[in-house]
C-alpha cells in the first residue's frame, strides 16, 4: 500500500512540474560586477608576481646550494686522490720491503749454502791425510802378521803358538 501511495505521488509531482513554464531570463552584469571583476584580475596578477618572485628566489637558493655541494664534491675527489697517491706511495714502499726481504733471504740461504760447502769441503782434506797415514799403519800392522804365518808355514811350533794366539 505504501508503494501506491508513493507512486501516486511520483506521478503528481512530475505532472506539476512538467507544466510549469521555464523562461530564459538574462542575468543583469552591474558596474559594480565589473569593478569587483577588475579587482580580482588586478589581486591574481599581484599574486602571479609574487608566486614568480619567490620561484626566483627558490632558484636562487638551490642554485646556492647546488654551487656548494659541487665545492663538496670537488674537496671530497681532491681528497680521494690524496688517499689513492697515499696508497700508491704505501704499495711502492711495500713492494720495497718485500724485495729487500727476498734478497735477505736469498744473500743469507747462499751464504748457509757456502759454508756447509765450505765445512765438507774443509772436512775432507782435513781428514785425507789422517786416513792415508790410519791405511798405512794398517798395512804395517799386517806384516809381522803375514811374516809370522810365513814363518808358521816352515817352523812347526811357530805354528802351535799361533794356533795358541788365535791367529791362524
Amino acid at each position: 500500500m505504501k508503494h501506491a501511495i508513493m507512486l501516486i505521488l511520483a506521478a503528481i509531482g512530475i505532472m506539476i512540474t512538467a507544466n510549469v513554464p521555464v523562461e530564459a531570463r538574462e542575468v543583469p552584469f552591474t558596474l559594480e560586477d565589473r569593478d569587483r571583476n577588475i579587482r580580482t584580475e588586478a589581486k591574481v596578477d599581484a599574486l602571479e608576481k609574487k608566486v614568480d618572485a619567490l620561484n626566483q628566489s627558490v632558484n636562487l637558493r638551490i642554485d646556492s646550494v647546488n654551487l656548494r655541494i659541487d665545492s663538496v664534491n670537488l674537496r671530497i675527489d681532491d681528497l680521494m686522490a690524496d688517499m689513492n697517491k697515499r696508497f700508491e706511495q704505501v704499495d711502492k714502499r711495500l713492494d720495497h720491503i718485500t724485495t729487500f726481504m727476498f734478497w735477505g733471504f736469498g744473500m743469507l740461504f747462499g751464504a748457509m749454502g757456502l759454508l756447509m760447502g765450505f765445512i765438507i769441503w774443509d772436512r775432507r782434506t782435513a781428514l785425507a791425510p789422517a786416513i792415508q797415514k790410519t791405511k798405512e799403519i794398517e798395512k804395517r800392522a799386517e806384516l809381522p802378521e803375514k811374516a809370522f804365518r810365513e814363518l808358521a808355514r816352515k817352523n812347526h811350533d811357530v805354528k802351535e803358538v799361533l794356533k795358541h794366539i788365535g791367529l791362524s
